[in-house]
């Protein structure tokens, strides 16, 4: 996670979450449907009694940052509105970025994987972690990014253009309901092979409901591009989600359309880290704890 990150984020999660904030938009933006989960209980209580916020007062900037943070309650909240993705965005995003980052370093990902003749899908593609640390790994390259996004949410894709925008300046990104999208001019007579990505996914709730989806959007993206390769990439910081992702390989290889081969399998630590006090300033992060996240790359063919 580089210094510029923190100015990107503050122009498309900081800024735009604090001006909700003063909207009001985190009153009733959230409903807990768990009575067992009191502290989420308490913090949307607590939210909706803050209102016409003052961002200058230090008590009201340490409750919002509490607050903020409880009410994902880990990263399991639905964000189904501009405010919950920002508040995400706020809580999670830096961090993200920073653990795919180093997982595709320990991957011993490089450039010849990528340029113009690769394509990268992301899976659950949210804010646009992905895309940024694929910005930071190619600083100061002229690196052509071919990017496909598919989200269930679609409250989370604006921001994910917002990103695209200010990280790749010379995009062409198309947004289209639960899909965004940003091909080179010759993308589909250049792309050879896709890396399809799955970043922090498999721990949310029912993912196993999602398997078929996953398995067609493979199966298109085969037929649209003649493609020669496909790798699947999987990063995430909780091992035991790792069970239900190769219930998903298993699916893949039984259904007898496609072999796979491992090609890494590691773990690698990441330094966890928030934004504080609704500001993009380094010296106002806090640190949280360390990640062990787990990472792999699958190369699957076509039988």
């Amino acid at each position: 996670m580089k210094l510029v990150n923190l100015d990107q984020l503050n122009q498309v999660i900081v800024q735009p979450l604090r001006q909700a904030l003063i909207r009001n938009e985190h009153v009733n933006a959230l409903t807990n449907d768990d009575e067992n989960n009191w502290a989420l209980s308490a913090a949307i209580t607590a939210l909706n009694s803050l209102t016409n916020p003052n961002l200058s007062d230090d008590e009201v900037l340490r409750a919002f940052d509490d607050h903020l943070y409880t009410i994902m309650n880990s990263g399991q909240t639905r964000c189904n509105s501009n405010f919950l993705a920002l508040t995400y965005g706020y809580n999670y995003l830096f961090q993200r970025v920073h653990a795919i980052e180093e997982a595709f370093k320990a991957l011993d990902y490089g450039t010849s994987k990528t340029r113009e003749k690769g394509l990268f899908v992301d899976i659950g593609c949210g804010l646009g972690a992905l895309l940024i640390a694929l910005r930071n790994l190619h600083e100061n390259e002229d690196f052509v990014l071919n990017y496909r996004g598919y989200d269930i949410v679609e409250e989370v894709l604006p921001i994910n253009l917002n990103f695209l925008n200010e990280v790749y300046p010379n995009a062409n990104v198309v947004l289209n309901g639960k899909q965004i999208e940003s091909l080179s001019d010759m993308a589909h007579e250049n792309i050879n092979h896709v890396i399809m990505v799955f970043s922090y996914l498999f721990s949310q709730n029912k993912i196993e409901e999602s398997f078929d989806d996953f398995e067609s959007k493979i199966d298109a993206l085969f037929e649209e591009f003649n493609l020669s390769s496909f790798y699947l990439v999987y990063i995430n910081i909780r091992p035991g989600c790792y069970t239900k992702y190769q219930d998903f390989l298993n699916q893949l290889v039984n259904g007898g359309k496609y072999t796979m081969e491992v090609m890494n399998n590691t773990s690698v630590s990441a330094s966890k880290k928030r934004l504080n006090r609704l500001s993009h300033y380094k010296d106002d992060m806090s640190w949280v704890g360390d990640s062990n996240v787990h990472c792999c790359v699958r190369k699957l063919q076509r039988v």
